[in-house]
């Protein structure tokens, strides 16, 4: 029996150890909405000509360089579209579930998005409108 001892002292530390290394602190992803927050401007923007249910590559257009197209979202659930030679639209906006983000335009009109990718620069809408598949595409200007 007492052979055994350093056999189930040395198990004892591998366990110990093993558990104290996993019990490394998680490293939190911000919230959806903490991560929108701010100045997005329009870069892109694609249409889904050939009705395959994508936006491909060759579908994908830049924004005309006249124009500036900027969404901001404030903290509040508030937030503004300024759009070179149009007014402001205002909007509230909150996220309805997992990637699903709802705009409810002061004029009444609501426009559901999916947020198919968002980064600390860089924002993809999609929505599905009476013509298919429409994306846009965002960088961060804050």
């Amino acid at each position: 029996m007492i052979r055994n001892i350093p056999v189930f002292a040395l198990a004892a530390c591998f366990f110990l150890s093993t558990g104290i290394i996993s019990c490394t602190k998680d490293e939190k992803q911000p919230l959806l909405s903490t991560r929108l927050a701010g100045k997005w401007k329009k870069v892109r923007y694609a249409t889904d000509d050939n009705v395959n249910g994508l936006l491909d590559e060759w579908e994908t257009h830049p924004v005309d360089s006249a124009t500036s197209n900027i969404l901001e979202f404030k903290q509040d659930s508030t937030g503004v579209e300024y759009t070179t030679n149009s007014p402001e639209l205002l909007f509230s906006w909150y996220i309805t579930s997992e990637q699903t983000l709802s705009f409810a335009y002061k004029n009444s009109e609501t426009t559901i998005f999916k947020i198919a990718r968002i980064n600390s620069a860089n924002l993809e809408l999609t929505t599905r409108t009476k013509n298919g598949l429409v994306g846009y595409y965002y960088d961060r200007t804050n």
